[in-house]
């Protein structure tokens, strides 16, 4: 039985995490260069970009688990992260406001600045700290495809050093896309990212026998793209999340007027 020859399959982790325990079970190989420039900057879209290498059938069939895995997680991150932005530039706001009333010592009795703070407390911007603290929002389902675009293949051929063998690289453009499904207090909602990358093989054809075999494939997405729109769709989820909440107190309100 011929044991199948191992490709050198690389593909970006799409992950936060400088580097990802998606994939414990596969080998990474990185050059130095790459290792620093990913560990020295923090960037989402550098983060994401980092290539992960594996070399067996087996891990190239988890490589799509683990793109699907990442992804959901860096959405779920996004979402949080931007729930706390916004709670911190809310809560600055109120200490200003506060630290403003609690110094008009002037005019003002302890009583007046009671009333001041109490309606301080109840303003739209204490509202919706307590809506973004209230508001659950979870990323369900994930799933991911690849979509080649049309006559973007570019193929060229180079002999190696012994002439037995020559190597022929092969590029192709293609379309990212994952869907995510979440649970917010809006309701079921569904967010299609899109992202534009490439395909790069590089196969041994034997000048002899005329045999084609695959030895390396680098899938690369355009990660800064892909940040961007994440950061959109997040900034989309918590803002429909809190509308929501906002919505509901308000109709309780009604209610009990």
């Amino acid at each position: 039985k011929r044991r199948k020859k191992n490709i050198v399959f690389s593909f970006p982790s799409l992950s936060l995490k400088s580097s990802s325990s998606s994939l414990e079970s596969i080998s990474k190989e990185k050059k130095n260069n790459q290792h620093h420039a990913s560990s020295s900057s923090s960037l989402p879209y550098i983060l994401m970009s980092q290539p992960l290498i594996v070399c067996t059938h087996t891990d190239i069939e988890l490589s799509s688990k683990a793109m699907v895995t990442n992804i959901h997680q860096t959405f779920q991150e996004g979402i949080q992260w931007r729930k706390k932005c916004w709670m911190n530039t809310l809560t600055y706001v109120l200490l200003k406001k506060e630290q403003q009333i609690m110094k008009q010592t002037n005019g003002l009795t302890k009583q007046q600045q009671k009333l001041l703070l109490k309606k301080l407390f109840k303003s739209p911007a204490a509202t919706i700290i307590m809506c973004l603290k209230k508001s659950k929002i979870q990323v369900v389902a994930a799933r991911i495809s690849f979509r080649i675009v049309p006559q973007t293949t570019k193929t060229t051929k180079n002999n190696m050093t012994n002439d037995e063998n020559s190597n022929i690289h092969s590029s192709t453009a293609l379309s990212f896309e994952a869907i995510l499904n979440c649970t917010t207090p809006a309701g079921y909602t569904e967010i299609t990212l899109e992202a534009p990358g490439t395909i790069r093989g590089t196969f041994i054809k034997s000048n002899t026998t005329g045999i084609l075999a695959m030895s390396r494939l680098i899938f690369e997405v355009d990660t800064r793209v892909l940040a961007k729109i994440i950061e959109k769709s997040n900034r989309i989820v918590v803002r429909e999340a809190v509308q929501s909440l906002l919505n509901t107190n308000n109709d309780r309100d009604d209610n009990h007027d």
